[in-house]
């Protein structure tokens, strides 16, 4: 008969067992789970959270960015406004004032897309920022903190596709994009009366379900695919074609908001606005 010792270091091991196969499914279930549901897998953390590194944001003097600061934007993009607006900057300051800048670029003349943006947002940005703080200043009023341009295009296996021109080149970026992985990259200028213009450049992944051409034809006869890169608003009705978004969601509107707060945040600490 094996001594009661025994019996109850194997009851103990059993019961070790039983409970790590328990978390390891527990575990794995909320893998499936964010999978499924299209969420962000869980990454590996090294430390507690303040070994990240915490980064200043405008929140952090709200006092004067949700009533002093004021800022140019140099886009007529409704969506572009409209997130400077949920960042907390009010209506009244945000002065609208779009580029007439030709999007032309030569396109062979860059090795990748985001250089291609980076080089439009800053024609966009050169040109109306010269109006508020050149020497010959243009508009009448207050002068603004900062003339900020920015630049949005959709790549698919190296191609750029922009906005498109007409009804058949609609349907032509819909189709190219139906069942695919996209990536979205946006470039941005930010401009101050003291110091050199700063830029950055943000990249996410967007990925379509299979688009029917009775799909594709409702959706072109909105009329919302002609002043969007590649053909569709993620905002509005074009957010019905979208499985998945790896990376900033405000990025794919035209405008991330996440970057682009902190570096308001660090142009107001070196004291440039």
């Amino acid at each position: 008969m094996a001594s009661p010792l025994f019996s109850l270091r194997s009851a103990h091991l059993l019961l070790l067992n039983l409970s790590c196969v328990i978390r390891l499914q527990a575990f794995q279930t909320r893998i499936f789970s964010r999978r499924t549901l299209g969420l962000p897998q869980m990454a590996e953390r090294k430390g507690d959270s303040g070994s990240r590194g915490a980064l200043p944001c405008i929140l952090d003097e709200f006092e004067f960015f949700s009533k002093t600061f004021k800022v140019v934007l140099a886009s007529k993009s409704p969506r572009r406004r409209e997130i400077l607006e949920t960042m907390g900057i009010p209506s009244e300051n945000i002065i609208v004032w779009p580029s007439t800048f030709e999007e032309d670029l030569d396109k062979s003349l860059f090795k990748e897309p985001h250089e291609y943006v980076r080089a439009t947002a800053k024609g966009k940005g050169d040109e109306v920022a010269v109006k508020f703080f050149g020497d010959k200043r243009e508009p009448e009023g207050e002068e603004p903190h900062v003339v900020i341009s920015a630049d949005t295009v959709v790549e698919l296996d190296g191609h750029i596709l922009e906005k498109p021109a007409d009804r058949d080149e609609a349907i032509r970026m819909l189709s190219m994009l139906s069942g695919k992985a996209h990536r979205v990259h946006t470039a941005v200028w930010i401009y101050t009366r003291n110091g050199e213009p700063q830029s950055f450049t943000a990249e996410s992944t967007v990925q379509f379900s299979l688009l029917t051409k009775e799909t594709m034809e409702g959706y072109v006869q909105t009329g919302e695919p002609f002043d969007k890169a590649g053909g569709y608003g993620v905002q509005t009705k074009g957010g019905n074609f979208v499985e998945s978004i790896h990376g900033c969601y405000y990025n794919v509107m035209g405008l991330p908001m996440h970057p682009l707060s902190q570096n308001f945040m660090s142009l107001r600490k070196s004291g440039q606005i």
